[in-house]
């Protein structure tokens, strides 16, 4: 059992989370008095009432253990009138007597309007005014012109702003390191139709990751990587292993992220996929998109004018015309060639990742 303080604690908690700001102190006191004392014992002589109607020793016992409502039956509701009107005449002569003492201190409406709660929160609220003017009163204020601003800002450290410390190129790069940097984005490339995924998505990444073979290792008699989930687990072991490099590099430099000594990430220059790429790990390729040209249809071209002036024609006209190669559209070479796809020859003694 919690002991009386404890009680009177959580007591006095519930009673002021439920006082209203409209009501003042002293009748918020004088309702709580009124509740358990007077309007209490009325309650308790209505609920004699039901309890003394029963006659079976057994019920009764059940009735007051299941509690009793104090205004349910008609003969309560009546007792109840004939308790107020009893409680009204004490109350009228205990006032009376109370007001025809001298010095009785019930205040009247002017001393209350004076005193109330609105002239104390009027008089709080100038003592706050009073406070500021006070506190503002010595400060010294000077005009700002433009060269103020720019010497202000030129000697101001950048903290998060990148894209004025790195530039949007830069940053684009990282974005895009970033992503090669993380197996789902290899695993959900979009491979072409009639190509084989699991040979198109080595390709691509031996573009990509030009150190592959020398990162993981594969045997010489190993057969070319020709599935997806084959693929996708050497990228996924080339990955892991570049990027806990990095991050020991970035540590080294800048400190355990969650220690007192770590430089903030804000205000590092270099992350780890910068890192990835000055040591030739990553790499991003563009691909820029060119129009091939046909010389047949170039020749047609030239044909469908009356007269062309020389200097327009000579490269056609050097050109071998029984040369069938260069009537043709050129044409991709087939993924089975021992080249990547940018011109650089596969080494010879690294693993056959590309079949």
């Amino acid at each position: 059992m919690m002991s009386n303080s404890r009680l009177c604690e959580q007591i006095h908690g519930m009673m002021r989370h439920g006082l209203r700001s409209g009501t003042g102190m002293d009748q918020a006191d004088a309702q709580r008095s009124y509740a358990t004392s007077t309007d209490y014992e009325m309650k308790a002589k209505r609920r004699q009432i039901v309890v003394e109607n029963i006659t079976c020793p057994e019920a009764k016992r059940l009735k007051i253990m299941s509690g009793i409502d104090h205004d349910k039956t008609k003969e309560q509701q009546k007792m109840l009138s004939k308790q107020l009107i009893v409680g009204i005449e004490r109350w009228e002569s205990a006032a009376q007597a109370l007001l025809s003492e001298a010095n009785h201190g019930i205040p009247t409406l002017t001393e209350i309007g004076r005193t109330g709660r609105r002239q104390q929160d009027k008089e709080n609220l100038e003592t706050q005014l009073e406070a500021e003017r006070a506190r503002t009163a010595n400060l010294t204020r000077a005009v700002i012109t433009i060269e103020m601003i720019e010497s202000e800002a030129k000697g101001t450290d950048l903290s998060n702003d990148r894209v004025l410390r790195l530039g949007e190129e830069r940053l684009a790069l990282r974005a895009k390191l970033t992503e090669m940097s993380i197996k789902k984005y290899w695993d959900k490339m979009k491979v072409p139709s009639g190509k084989m995924p699991g040979k198109w998505i080595i390709r691509q990444a031996w573009r990509s990751f030009p150190k592959l073979h020398k990162i993981v290792y594969r045997s010489d008699k190993a057969s070319p990587v020709r599935t997806k989930g084959e693929a996708l687990k050497l990228l996924g072991s080339y990955l892991s292993k570049t990027k806990y490099l990095a991050k020991n590099i970035c540590e080294f430099m800048y400190g355990i992220r969650g220690k007192d000594n770590a430089v903030a990430k804000r205000d590092r220059l270099i992350e780890q996929v910068d890192i990835l790429e000055k040591l030739k790990y990553f790499r991003v390729i563009v691909e820029e998109e060119s129009d091939e040209i046909s010389m047949s249809a170039a020749r047609r071209a030239v044909s469908s004018f009356g007269r062309v002036d020389s200097h327009y024609g000579y490269a056609l006209n050097n050109s071998s015309g029984d040369n069938n190669e260069n009537d043709k559209d050129d044409e991709v070479n087939d993924s089975d060639s021992d080249t990547d796809e940018i011109g650089e020859e596969v080494d010879g003694n690294a693993p056959r990742f590309i079949s």
